[in-house]
């Protein structure tokens, strides 16, 4: 693969930087008060919207309404790992535990692939 040299590409980010800082300038001028108003103009809905999350219960109805969809999507997931065989386990930092990982990510993108009804 080819790759630019480090000493270029910092060349070209402190030229493309550099000619950006005029933009960057005149896009923030003036945006800290406008930013202000927003929220302050605001600070009254999400108040209400907050405190009515917190009367309803929403944030833990919402983790407990979850847990049948979670389950029900990390299942096939599951259910490949379970029923694959990795190749053998090496010391610390072997290529045999790098290829281990490597058959993970296969199963595990060969699983979503199918459940999108895609080609393997």
């Amino acid at each position: 693969m080819q790759v630019r040299n480090p000493a270029d590409s910092a060349k070209k980010f402190v030229a493309r930087a550099g000619a950006a800082q005029p933009d960057y300038a005149s896009g923030e001028d003036g945006a800290g008060g406008r930013w202000q108003a927003g929220a302050e103009a605001s600070e009254e809905a999400f108040g209400a919207g907050v405190t009515a999350a917190v009367n309803e219960r929403r944030f833990s109805a919402g983790v407990r309404n979850a847990e049948g969809a979670y389950a029900q999507a990390v299942a096939p997931f599951t259910a490949a790992l379970a029923s694959t065989t990795l190749s053998v386990r090496g010391m610390r930092g072997s290529p045999q535990n790098a290829r281990r990982v490597q058959e993970v990510s296969d199963l595990m993108r060969k699983t979503r692939r199918e459940r999108l009804g895609l080609s393997a």
